[in-house]
């Protein structure tokens, strides 16, 4: 089971096989190349051994696939694994776009698998879980007893980060409220790889709720006790960037490698 952006669930139909299908593609592709020849431009992944990877993409496809397996806790190291099927699948639907004649197989399983997606999730109703203002006396940044300046003083930042950003888009706007302004004319004609792009974003979509797992930097270069508050604050676990998968031997891969092939084939035909 995976906590995907859409609850806690399991991908079936064509939104399973086109993940079963990329998630194998890329098993080729790096069997082929060799992992430190095929990065996938996603640091959390590629910076992972060719051990690691292999077991990060046996557990994803069992928290993906499998009904039965206890929701996987998510780290940076597997949601970026996830990431780096889609990868995959965007590689293979550019090779389409780049070669008429390659033919629009992976491009009708997106379809299909977008529309299997919207039908899986459509009972889906989403919960925040951020109390309305004054719903809660609750601390959000669960500091211990004594930093009540550091939390006050992290309070005042927001307030002013947020007031900076208005005055950065609207500067001294004296115009008519916002809310009363005609919509703009759309201007923008998209190209078939951005309508595709944003086509594979939204499929990503069905299954990651953000991309905190781009975001490692942003807290490693921060003091422990700000990086923790920051993480809080941004409803991220604790352990969520330094969490990595096992490091198998090449014995150990080889024998997860075949598991994962076996577990996709099961789903690939759906």
């Amino acid at each position: 089971m995976w906590h995907t952006s859409h609850g806690d669930r399991t991908l079936r139909g064509q939104e399973a096989a086109v993940f079963a299908e990329s998630m194998r593609s890329l098993l080729d592709f790096a069997a082929t190349m060799g992992w430190d020849q095929y990065p996938v431009e996603i640091p959390a992944f590629d910076n992972l051994t060719s051990g690691q990877k292999v077991h990060a993409l046996l557990t994803v496809a069992q928290g993906l696939f499998c009904e039965q397996v206890p929701k996987v806790q998510l780290t940076a190291a597997l949601e970026a694994t996830v990431a780096a099927v889609f990868y995959q699948l965007e590689t293979m639907v550019t090779l389409e776009l780049d070669d008429p004649e390659a033919g629009h197989y992976w491009k009708d399983r997106v379809k299909a698998a977008l529309n299997d997606a919207e039908a899986n999730t459509a009972n889906f109703v989403p919960n925040t879980g951020i109390p309305a203002a004054g719903e809660s006396g609750d601390d959000p940044f669960n500091l211990p007893p004594g930093d009540e300046a550091l939390k006050q003083a992290i309070r005042d930042g927001l307030e002013i980060a947020q007031h900076d950003l208005v005055e950065d888009v609207f500067g001294d706007y004296e115009g008519p409220p916002i809310s009363g302004m005609p919509e703009p004319e759309p201007t923008i004609t998209l190209s078939q790889r951005d309508q595709w792009d944003l086509h594979l974003t939204g499929l990503m979509d069905y299954i990651l709720r953000d991309r905190d797992y781009e975001t490692a930097d942003t807290y490693v270069d921060l003091p422990p006790v700000l990086s923790d508050v920051l993480k809080e604050e941004m409803r991220i676990e604790r352990d969520y960037f330094v969490t990595v998968p096992n490091d198998l031997s090449p014995a150990q891969a080889e024998q997860t490698l075949k598991e994962i092939k076996d577990l996709c084939s099961t789903f690939e035909e759906a």
